[in-house]
C-alpha cells in the first residue's frame, strides 16, 4: 500500500443490506503508522466497525483489508487527543488566572472534556461520514 494510507487486516462478522461489519486488530498492521503511538486501539483489542459496500459482494469469514487515508487518521487523532489537551491546557491557564488555585483550577480544567467528548459523541454520524473506509478482498 501506498504512504498515503492506514490499512488494517480484518475478518468479515455480519453482511448487512449495503454495509459489512469487520472485526480487526490493530496490532498486525500498526508496525510502520506514524499515529501507533496516539491511537485509541489497543494493541489485542479487536474492534469491529461498519463499512458501507457498493460493487463489491462479500461473506462472513472473508479476510478483508480495512483502509482509511493517512489524512483522515491524522484528523481522528486530532480530534480524539490533540484538540482536547489543547482546550484543557487553555481552560487551566484562564482558570488559573482567575481563582489562584492550582488544585481547583486543575480538577475544573479537565471538566471540560466532559462536554467535549459529549459533542463528539452527539455529532458522531456526521463525523462518521468524514472518514470514508474503504475495504478490499486479500
Amino acid at each position: 500500500m501506498s504512504n498515503k494510507v492506514i490499512t488494517h487486516d480484518g475478518v468479515v462478522e455480519e453482511v448487512r443490506d449495503h454495509r459489512v461489519v469487520v472485526k480487526f486488530s490493530s496490532n498486525p498492521a500498526c508496525g510502520d503508522c506514524h499515529a501507533k503511538g496516539l491511537c485509541s486501539i489497543p494493541g489485542n483489542n479487536e474492534q469491529n466497525l461498519e463499512i458501507p459496500v457498493t460493487g463489491i459482494r462479500f461473506s462472513s469469514g472473508e479476510k478483508v483489508k480495512i483502509i482509511l487515508s493517512r489524512e483522515h487518521g491524522f484528523k481522528a487523532v486530532f480530534l480524539a487527543y490533540i484538540l482536547p489537551f489543547l482546550f484543557v491546557l487553555l481552560f487551566l491557564l484562564v482558570l488559573n488566572c482567575l481563582t489562584h488555585n492550582e488544585a481547583l483550577s486543575g480538577v475544573l480544567s479537565i471538566t471540560i472534556l466532559v462536554p467535549y467528548y459529549y459533542i463528539l459523541w452527539k455529532f458522531r454520524k456526521k463525523l462518521a461520514k468524514q472518514f470514508n473506509f474503504r475495504i478490499t478482498k486479500i
